[in-house]
């Protein structure tokens, strides 16, 4: 069943398939004695290479479309030329048959294919006999010089006949523009046949001649099959996300492009869409990663089954999905689409015996309103789909609106640019022993160098960065970015520490050890040249999980530092029972250390707290001398401030310790 498609669609789908059952009976009728025997040898040789060749095309990405060659069409070409018609038209027809039927294609699409290979051979056989003076449908040509141009024209004859036949289905089932279409594909359809036919007569000669040229022209022709196969697999995997194969953000981003010049061409829009599934973490706690990963899978081959053939999906990372659909009436057209593909969405999903849902948050943007290009659409697509998520909606189209939610939501869009970008830098804050005045390692922290508004601090983006979801992304790339840095002063001699400060999300995700680990091997560090930084709240968030990771990343060797440490709740007990090797004292206890005030009690109970607990005391907030000296009394072992050094870039804290001498 073709399903809801344009009448017009049906009615040309049906017409070719008559048409090329008409043209595969008129051969048959047409061609006297039908059997092998009288194809001959050359027949029977070439007709398996026809059967590979369609069943395993090579699939070529190519910008905003994805290609398809098959090589079978250079052996039967060859077959038409030194068996005629009937035989070229019987090897194609049923190794497309047969290819259709064992990749489960519906029936129609095997009909229409089938019919389609079956009027382009016929009509480059018809175009081959008139110029050759031979039967249409009949006797092999004795192929030389003289021949070899009808032999080319016939091949043009072929590949127009069924690009044409493709182009013309695809346009009026997906309601685009025939000339773009064409305009697109031309190209390189006309490259790839151009090659691939006009091998083709030396494959008949080689027949002709002798059989036993034939294997060794496929075995050269396999060895550059398999080297093209090799090349056009890594050209796919740049474009596509390796988990779904689904196009990754630069090619869903060529695409939005394409997308708007064509619509633009007809007079009609483009919208695009960010989806983002909420609910996804809970399945990836509740069953792991694997199953998260089966989800992700699922759901992207759901959204592409519900969309047109010419619309995209694609995967944008973690659980967020892009959509672009080409040719839209109105921003009313776009409401029945979203409704369908949150539908999909939100379907039960089954695993063993558990059944899961999650939901999707959608925002649309339009041209023109929304934008001319495709920064601007995925950019306001992805503001409304915060909103959405923010307002529990569903979805949302898009406001230019200048409001504080607006500016809230460009923000966090941009935020999640400057991470995929790498526009986010470091600045690292020395941490001083003060028994020996030396630098015992720093702390990283992240600064958005934001266009217009120069260095941004933590305390702007980070709470938007936690109730986003994009807390995750943000701590590995501060981490990447640390331990990339750590590493390039190792091999300078320079053994500092690196702290990095992980949030209460990290502490709930139970791959974050095995994240840990990877970046670790991937720079060449040992564990103990890594600290990681939690709050008592971020463990208190959820103890049971947070215990088991830190258990985990404990074990691993990494160093564990409890942060701003008598602010909260944590008992003696539990500091006793927590997997840490530092406890830093929070600067608000620190500024305020003046002689018999009630926060020197509490920083030196702190430090003997610690002392006697075996771990190492840090105070933070250390702004002046008497401070320095003041810790260094109580037996304090490091010191963390601006009376040392403000978090400054890497070469600036280069120059700081060769000038301080703290080296």
């Amino acid at each position: 069943m073709l399903g809801a498609r344009p009448r017009l669609f049906t009615t040309y789908i049906a017409g070719v398939s008559a048409l090329g059952a008409a043209l595969f009976i008129a051969v048959l009728t047409v061609f006297q004695g039908l059997e092998v025997s009288e194809f001959g040898w050359p027949f029977v040789v070439l007709l398996p290479f026809v059967v590979v060749g369609e069943r395993y095309p090579l699939r070529v990405p190519r910008g905003a479309d994805q290609g398809v060659i098959t090589v079978s069409t250079t052996f039967a070409f060859a077959i038409l030329l030194s068996r005629g018609t009937a035989a070229a038209m019987l090897a194609l027809t049923l190794s497309s048959v047969a290819a259709d039927i064992l990749l489960r294609k519906p029936a129609w699409k095997v009909l229409f294919n089938a019919a389609q290979m079956t009027t382009s051979v016929v009509t480059a056989g018809a175009v081959l006999g008139l110029l050759t003076g031979g039967a249409p449908f009949g006797a092999p040509i004795e192929l030389g010089t003289r021949e070899l141009p009808a032999a080319l024209l016939a091949a043009a004859a072929f590949y127009g006949t069924n690009v044409l036949l493709t182009v013309v289905a695809v346009a009026w089932g997906t309601q685009a523009s025939v000339i773009d279409l064409l305009r697109r594909d031309l190209r390189f359809q006309a490259l790839t046949a151009a090659v691939l036919l006009s091998l083709s007569p030396i494959v008949a000669a080689a027949a002709d001649r002798s059989l036993a040229l034939v294997p060794l022209f496929v075995v050269s022709m396999a060895a550059v099959y398999k080297s093209v196969a090799i090349y056009l697999e890594r050209e796919f995997q740049a474009l596509h996300d390796p988990l779904t194969g689904l196009p990754n953000r630069g090619l869903f981003t060529d695409r939005v492009e394409q997308a708007i010049v064509a619509s633009t061409r007809l007079g009609r829009r483009t919208a695009v869409m960010m989806i983002d599934l909420d609910g996804f973490k809970e399945v990836n706690d509740t069953l792991g990663h694997p199953a998260g990963d089966r989800l992700l899978s699922d759901i992207g081959r759901r959204l592409e089954s519900t969309l047109r053939q010419v619309d995209t999906v694609a995967r944008l990372g973690g659980d967020e999905y892009g959509v672009v659909l080409w040719n839209v009436a109105d921003a009313d057209a776009v409401d029945p689409i979203v409704a369908k593909l949150r539908a999909v969405i939100e379907s039960p999903f089954t695993f063993g015996d558990v059944t899961l849902g999650v939901e999707g948050s959608v925002g649309v943007a339009l041209t023109p309103e929304h934008g001319d290009d495709a920064e601007s659409l995925i950019r306001h697509a992805d503001a409304a789909m915060y909103e959405a998520k923010r307002t529990r909606s569903g979805h949302r189209v898009y406001s230019g609106e200048d409001s504080g939610q607006t500016t809230r939501m460009t923000l966090i869009v941009g935020l999640r640019e400057a991470i995929e970008q790498g526009s986010l830098v470091l600045h690292y804050q020395p941490k001083v022993t003060l028994r020996t005045g030396q630098t015992l390692g720093v702390e990283a922290l992240v600064r958005w160098d934001q266009p217009g508004r120069g260095l941004v601090a933590p305390d702007a983006f980070i709470p938007l960065a936690e109730q986003t979801g994009l807390m995750g992304k943000l701590t590995r790339y501060v981490l990447d970015a640390a331990l990339a840095q750590n590493a390039r002063w190792r091999r300078r001699g320079l053994d500092l520490r690196v702290a990095v400060n992980i949030s209460a999300r990290d502490l709930q995700d139970p791959g974050f050890p095995a994240l840990v680990d990877g970046l670790l091997r991937r720079w060449e560090l040992e564990p103990w040249w890594v600290e990681l930084e939690i709050t008592e709240s971020a463990i208190m968030s959820d103890p049971t999980r947070a215990l088991d990771v830190l258990t985990q990343l404990h074990r691993m060797g990494v160093v564990l530092a409890l942060d701003d440490f008598g602010t909260g709740t944590t008992s003696l007990t539990q500091l006793q029972h927590l997997p840490v090797d530092v406890i830093k004292i929070d600067k608000s206890f620190v500024v305020n250390l003046v002689a018999g005030a009630p926060d020197e009690v509490i920083v030196r109970t702190i430090i003997d707290l610690g002392r006697g607990l075996g771990l190492e005391v840090v105070a933070e907030g250390v702004e002046s001398e008497f401070l320095w000296d003041r810790l260094g009394s109580f037996g304090c072992d490091v010191a963390q401030g601006f009376y040392l050094s403000a978090p400054v870039p890497a070469a600036e804290l280069d120059a700081w310790m060769a000038a301080s001498g703290r080296r």
